[in-house]
């Protein structure tokens, strides 16, 4: 049904797995999919298809969904997927292939986690807890259901989902730290926004909000940090299932990625006589 396009990697997977507190694990060792007695975030199964989990009132989702798991995991996109019951769309190359289901340029949550980050580099580490605190009790509130009724696609009774998952959220103790306030704001926004498109601009602005961060040594890059470390671990997983070998000969990050190649017709429309006033971005 999904076929193979946008899929989730292990690795954010792995990051919606939490401790007994309801808390990140904040660890990405596993290269297996959850099962139904590991502890993760209820928003893992609004953000993810996973085997023997219903994917909204599609059905449980099953390994016959994904065209190709050897070649890119066991796991389906979820964020933007319309309901069954929706009503149907027409055009395309498929009856779903378009959907009036929103796409998400800005939202609540992004807002307060914005506000948590500026929290963090002021000193205000309570303010920062207050609002990450705010965001996680909010997806405490809603899973996946069963969906084997018509109103129970998503339930704010996380123990009806217990067939299927055990979910768990916690909230933090005020962070002890700007670096420990940091990492948890930035987790969230990963957690909370993913699959929307944040990711990558997100890991670019860390990069230069870095008191080492030089343009010119990619040794202080966030974001060569952040994604070199993700090829070479999805690439490399021993469990056949969720290992991405096709990432293994992916190119690594170079100075020229924290930014985008300006058009060359834009460029060349630039020169005023013998004078180009508009630059390329370096690197490209």
């Amino acid at each position: 049904m999904v076929a193979a396009f946008h899929q989730p990697s292990q690795n954010l997977v792995n990051a919606f797995r939490v401790d007994a507190g309801g808390l990140p694990l904040n660890d990405n060792s596993s290269d297996q999919i959850p099962g139904p007695a590991d502890l993760v975030d209820p928003r893992l199964d609004l953000t993810v298809g996973r085997d023997g989990v219903p994917y909204y009132d599609w059905g449980v989702h099953a390994a016959s969904w994904i065209r190709s798991r050897s070649y890119s995991g066991p796991y389906s996109p979820k964020k933007y997927m319309q309901f069954k019951s929706d009503p149907a769309s027409t055009g395309g190359w498929n009856a779903n292939a378009t959907s009036a289901v929103n796409i998400q340029l800005i939202r609540l949550s992004d807002v307060m986690l914005m506000m948590a980050e500026a929290d963090v580099e002021t000193g205000d580490l309570a303010g920062a807890t207050a609002l990450v605190n705010q965001v996680r009790t909010r997806a405490g509130n809603c899973a996946q259901g069963p969906a084997t009724g018509a109103n129970d696609v998503i339930t704010n009774t996380l123990a009806s989902a217990a067939a299927y998952a055990n979910y768990k959220i916690g909230t933090y103790p005020v962070f002890a730290s700007a670096a420990a306030g940091r990492d948890a704001v930035r987790l969230e926004r990963r957690l909370e926004l993913a699959m929307e498109g944040h990711r990558f601009f997100d890991l670019k602005r860390y990069t230069k909000m870095d008191p080492a961060y030089s343009p010119t040594d990619i040794n202080h890059f966030y974001l060569k940090k952040v994604i070199d470390n993700f090829m070479t671990t999805e690439s490399s997983r021993a469990n056949i299932v969720t290992n991405r070998p096709y990432l293994a000969g992916s190119a690594k990050v170079e100075e020229k990625h924290l930014s985008f190649p300006l058009p060359s017709n834009q460029v060349q429309l630039s020169i005023e006589g013998s004078t180009q006033t508009l630059q390329q971005n370096p690197g490209w």
